[in-house]
């Protein structure tokens, strides 16, 4: 199962507060916590195999600025493949890819025949990280350095391919974007919201669950005015981060994110239909 948390933005932001409220999705998900992110461009990731509220570490974390990233990936874990170990604790870190699931998939003997002979071996037990290990190998193999609309169709029918053998919500990062995927049947609805100033007061839902009337944040005391860009989150299982108005993706539906703009979202609708596509410029007509 799990729940999944992404960020991407403009300007560096510090996560203080969204992983102080999503650590406490750990009721559903006791098996691992885990956040991943870049400093100048290099991949870092911390996590450990138990439950997020109950760790050091992620107490540390939420009272420090050594998280402080234009993109960022989050994960609790409710184990349905492996066992909870390190090893099989997500956010997963090769070639400074990151890489988070949320979804269980059967594996087939069709299944294990699309995913063998990849360069990249499974270091734990779990599916996510076969998954992981087969898009890294696609990727390389295709000779992807500078990423374009052709080749973010081919991720998404890839993506589509693998989603056939299960449920799976994905967020991927080469340091410089942000892919999410929403699982073809809206599984855990994999939604999003985006940020900008005057960012207001919100709730944070989780915390408010735990510590009543203490989850109350206004944004604009702790954000600059001049950062905006957007948060994804899995809300089916442990509801809402916030009380703002997310907005589910669409099933099958994949979207990248740059420096805090969306720059490509596609619905699967293959043979290929003009209407369906939406790419945007890196900055938006509204921005020139």
């Amino acid at each position: 199962m799990c729940d999944l948390l992404g960020m991407s933005f403009n300007l560096p932001v510090i996560p203080k507060y969204s992983f102080k409220n999503f650590k406490f999705k750990d009721s559903s998900n006791p098996d691992g916590w885990g956040i991943a992110f870049y400093v100048n461009s290099v991949a870092k990731i911390y996590k450990r195999p138990i439950k997020a509220s109950e760790c050091k570490l992620a107490k540390r974390l939420e009272s420090s600025n050594k998280i402080r990233s234009n993109t960022i990936i989050a994960h609790v874990r409710a184990g349905s493949k492996g066992g909870k170990k390190y090893k099989n604790t997500h956010p997963f870190k090769k070639c400074n890819y990151i890489f988070a699931h949320n979804g269980t998939l059967n594996i087939t003997k069709e299944l294990e025949n699309l995913f063998k002979n990849s360069q990249f071996q499974p270091r734990g037990d779990t599916d996510s990280e076969l998954v992981f290990n087969y898009l890294l190998k696609k990727i390389k193999g295709s000779n992807i350095t500078s990423w374009r609309e052709r080749d973010y169709d081919w991720l998404l029918k890839e993506l589509i391919k693998i989603n056939r053998y299960g449920t799976l919500n994905i967020l991927l990062s080469d340091g410089i974007q942000l892919f999410a995927y929403s699982d073809k049947n809206q599984h855990n609805h994999l939604s999003y919201i985006r940020r900008e100033a005057p960012f207001g007061r919100i709730i944070l839902l989780d915390v408010n669950k735990r510590f009543p009337n203490q989850g109350y944040v206004n944004i604009d005391e702790e954000k600059d005015p001049l950062q905006h860009g957007f948060i994804i989150s899995t809300i089916d299982r442990t509801g809402k981060p916030t009380d703002e108005n997310w907005t589910p993706l669409e099933g099958s539906n994949l979207r990248v994110y740059k420096g805090g703009e969306l720059i490509y979202s596609r619905v699967n609708n293959f043979p290929r239909e003009r209407k369906n596509i939406r790419i945007l410029n890196h900055i938006t007509l509204s921005r020139k």
